[in-house]
């Protein structure tokens, strides 16, 4: 069932009530909440109890469910464990802390003023991550965000039919509350049964909805929208950088509003080490340019659309129009005046967005370029690696029937790390592993990551999962 915009006449999703929901979290007090319609506005206090049977938690708010969500590897540590690591990074001076990445601080802005902590809204696209990944991202950001916007959709890319697993289920909701400290959570359910689209236009059009999210949420102009898939985040340092620092590029300016070549460019993107399966298994020299955060005064919806309509919008309504940035060139939005804000499409698909890059000062005091981790293919079962592989992104036909090796080589590098055999012969490669795993790469590292066990479960799992992949493949061909 379609519904249609008045503005543009693209098909929209039937939007579903979403709740918002308010958790008053204490020590020994697992989960009590108040629920209201979306549009409500709630505060929370988070202070979690130190530690949890969580294996027994999500049992008991699961257990009944036919379809329920993975629940992978966990730690074992306490909350005090990693807020102990959170406070050292937390404490560091706003100087120090801008100073690694080229800024000021706003102490010592142009302006000479201090200005606000800036508010930071997350969304993110998610289907059938284990809590495990959600554990590990909200272990590295907790208490961070104002609110959070996820969306979940009845379909993959190419149509095929999913449940619902954290959509509709206000348990599932309350735990990412509690993972993440955060003041309001929405879960989104997306369901759209149009056929034509399909494939990264759905996935685009998901993402529009987590920005209306933000917009029903409360997100002002000089807030900012941190818009990601569901296996990447920005480092903890690097997110408190995004509050305090003075950075042209998130600093709205009236004379060349929201143009990337009038001055500055818009917004900020990352440079994200790459973590395939394993926290030992480190892609080395490669960099992922996601995920992208933008000033709310240049995100349709919720900056001035005055001058940065939807005329510049192709006909889908999602991707630009040539000479407005769609092919890279912006030759008719300089004529017109008409640069347009950022929708969902944009965060994951224009260039003209900033990248920082870490200072050689630093690097020289041992501390890596990345200001973002990607979390890659960080599953608890092939049964749900495999369906990725199938259904989204560029879906591959074959993935049930091909080899993990064959089937793509981000896998083949998983396969060889988890077995500890050698990489840096094998031609078909694109990439290589970081010699020396986890304990080789410098600091910030994933939060979560410090825990040894944890690391330890996590690549004997995977180790596992590759070798009865493998056996799997050779009891087909007998």
């Amino acid at each position: 069932m379609i519904g249609a915009s008045a503005s543009t006449g693209h098909p929209r999703p039937v939007r579903r009530k979403t709740v918002i929901l308010a958790l008053i979290l204490a020590p020994g007090l697992l989960f009590t909440a108040a629920s209201v319609w979306r549009s409500e506005s709630l505060k929370i206090e988070a202070t979690p109890s130190t530690s949890k049977d969580w294996d027994h938690e999500y049992l008991k708010l699961f257990g009944e469910l036919s379809e329920k969500p993975d629940i992978g590897v966990l730690s074992n540590r306490s909350f005090d464990f990693f807020e102990n690591i959170r406070k050292a990074i937390d404490n560091v001076e706003p100087n120090v802390r801008c100073s690694r990445y080229g800024f000021q601080s706003n102490n010592n802005s142009p302006e000479g003023h201090q200005k606000r902590k800036r508010k930071i809204y997350y969304g993110a696209l998610i289907a059938s991550e284990p809590w495990e990944l959600f554990h590990i991202v909200g272990t590295e950001t907790f208490g961070i965000f104002e609110g959070m916007v996820f969306v979940e959709a009845n379909r993959t890319q190419n149509l095929t039919p999913r449940p619902f697993l954290r959509a509709f289920n206000n348990q599932a909701t309350l735990i990412i509350q509690q993972l993440f400290g955060v003041p309001k959570v929405a879960v989104i359910p997306y369901i759209n049964e149009d056929v034509n689209v399909r494939g990264l236009k759905r996935e685009h059009d998901q993402r529009d909805e987590i920005i209306r999210g933000w917009k029903e949420m409360g997100m002002q102009p000089d807030d900012i929208g941190f818009l990601c898939d569901a296996d990447e985040v920005f480092t903890r340092d690097f997110l408190l950088a995004l509050q305090v620092c003075h950075i042209p590029s998130l600093e709205y300016n009236e004379e060349r509003k929201c143009s990337p070549i009038l001055g500055n460019k818009v917004g900020v993107r990352a440079s994200a080490a790459v973590f395939e399966s394993s926290p030992e298994c480190i892609t080395q020299s490669r960099v992922w340019f996601h995920p992208s955060a933008v000033m709310g005064h240049c995100i349709q919806g919720i900056g001035n659309d005055t001058n940065n309509n939807h005329e510049v919008r192709a006909a889908n309504g999602i991707e630009r129009k040539v000479g407005f940035g769609g092919d890279g060139k912006w030759e008719k939005a300089i004529a017109t005046a008409h640069f347009p804000l950022w929708n969902g499409y944009d965060f994951r698909r224009m260039s003209p967005s900033f990248t920082p890059q870490v200072s050689l000062a630093a690097i020289s005091r041992r501390f890596n370029p990345y200001t973002a981790f990607h979390f890659h293919n960080f599953f608890s079962t092939f049964e749900k690696l495999r369906f990725k592989y199938a259904t989204y992104g560029h879906a591959n036909n074959l993935a049930y029937n091909k080899t993990l090796v064959r089937l793509h080589n981000d896998l083949h590098l998983m396969n060889l790390c988890a077995k500890g055999e050698p990489d840096k012969d094998v031609e078909s490669l694109t990439f290589r592993r970081r010699p020396g795993g986890f304990d080789a790469f410098h600091n910030p590292r994933p939060i979560y990551f410090e825990d040894p066990n944890y690391r330890k479960a996590r690549h004997a799992l995977i180790r596992s999962l590759v070798l009865r992949d493998e056996q799997n493949f050779v009891d087909k061909r007998h």
